[in-house]
């Protein structure tokens, strides 16, 4: 588990390393089938393609048992485990740097706490320091509020993750495990569909929680809303005009027929 400033460390040839076992992770696991552990079969009703949970055979059943662990129990926990430790540093170091900053510009823990104290650390103290360690201060609690921030949707997504993936897990076990008679088609499409849409979550979730996006969004759309509506403005300003006029041309027209009728009556 490392923070942002170790991950910017880390050199071409070990964040492919990185990469390189993640696919060969992945490859062991979906090569297994092929070599007589385990075999895929059209599921649900015949739309995707899985591996067998219904057949419990032997080599099936070491097969789904090592899947579920090995492929969602261990990765899970891993991830779990890292943004745990990765939120749990960060919150430390923000503490740190709260306590320095404030000893340093002579702001007491007595008069504010917590969110409060980093406001008053942020504003007050800082305006005592050259502008080198004014600028050293800020990048740092950029810093930390940027993992901070990255932690959080990280457990958020790997939250979603375990929550979209585990009516399909447990589908497998009860298939494999129990009874495959209380597997129907319908039971195994339905958790596909909810596992599959976990990848969608995502653009979702950097929507609501990461503030440049949204102003990325904000950005580019708004602009188009904000044109749209001075179009729209545009357009009812000339309707408006164009009414103006016409009433003002009929006014015009019945006062010179009424001034005509009475300079030249119409006689009977």
């Amino acid at each position: 588990c490392y923070s942002l400033e170790k991950l910017n460390s880390i050199s071409y040839h070990r964040a492919f390393a990185m990469v390189g076992l993640v696919w060969i992770y992945s490859f062991i696991w979906a090569i297994l089938p092929f070599v007589g552990i385990g075999e895929y079969v059209l599921e649900g009703y015949h739309v995707s393609c899985t591996f067998q949970y219904l057949n419990q055979s032997i080599r099936n059943k070491i097969y789904v048992g090592c899947l579920y662990c090995g492929a969602f129990v261990f990765p899970v926990s891993v991830i779990a485990i890292c943004y745990w430790k990765m939120y749990q540093k960060v919150k430390a170091t923000r503490k740190t740097l709260i306590s320095a900053v404030a000893g340093m510009t002579g702001i007491h823990r007595g008069g504010c706490s917590g969110k409060n104290q980093s406001k008053g650390v942020s504003m007050r103290g800082v305006g005592k320091y050259t502008t080198s360690k004014r600028k050293s201060i800020d990048d740092r609690w950029r810093g930390q509020k940027l993992e901070l921030q990255i932690a959080r949707v990280g457990a958020f997504l790997t939250i979603l993750f375990v929550v979209s993936w585990t009516p399909y897990a447990t589908v497998a076990l009860i298939g494999q495990y129990i009874n495959p008679d209380l597997v129907t088609p319908l039971s195994q499409t339905i958790p596909v569909v909810f596992a599959k849409c976990s990848a969608a979550w995502d653009p979702f979730v950097y929507a609501i929680k990461h503030t440049s996006f949204r102003s990325a969004l904000h950005a580019q759309f708004g602009k188009k809303t904000r044109q749209r509506v001075r179009g729209s403005n545009k357009e009812n300003d000339s309707k408006a005009k164009l009414d103006a006029a016409g009433e003002r041309s009929s006014s015009k027209s019945k006062h010179l027929n009424r001034d005509e009728g009475e300079l030249y009556p119409l006689k009977a």
